[in-house]
């Protein structure tokens, strides 16, 4: 019969991400990245992006208000994403 058993299984903790979710979150970042960049109402380099658990993060600077709404419009136009938190401040 069974003499031992070394049990190596680990709950998941809250905030933990699987490969697949920390695949998703990078493949969404980079399509709104490229979204951003094709995008003429945006600026692309001053915009930072992190996407966790499908909501994206955007924060760093624009030059209008029309600036920071379009680049909300465009993360929550890439499919997948559950949730914008949008921090762009006006420069």
């Amino acid at each position: 019969g069974v003499v031992a058993v070394d049990n190596n299984l680990k709950l998941k903790q809250a905030g933990d991400l699987t490969a697949g979710e920390y695949i998703d979150d990078k493949a969404l970042t980079a399509s709104f990245k490229s979204a951003l960049a094709s995008d003429a109402r945006t600026n692309a380099f001053r915009i930072n992006v992190e996407t966790r658990d499908a909501v994206v993060l955007l924060a760093g600077f624009v030059n209008s208000a029309e600036g920071r709404t379009a680049a909300g419009e465009v993360a929550r136009g890439i499919s997948g994403v559950t949730r914008v938190d949008n921090q762009l401040a006006i420069k």
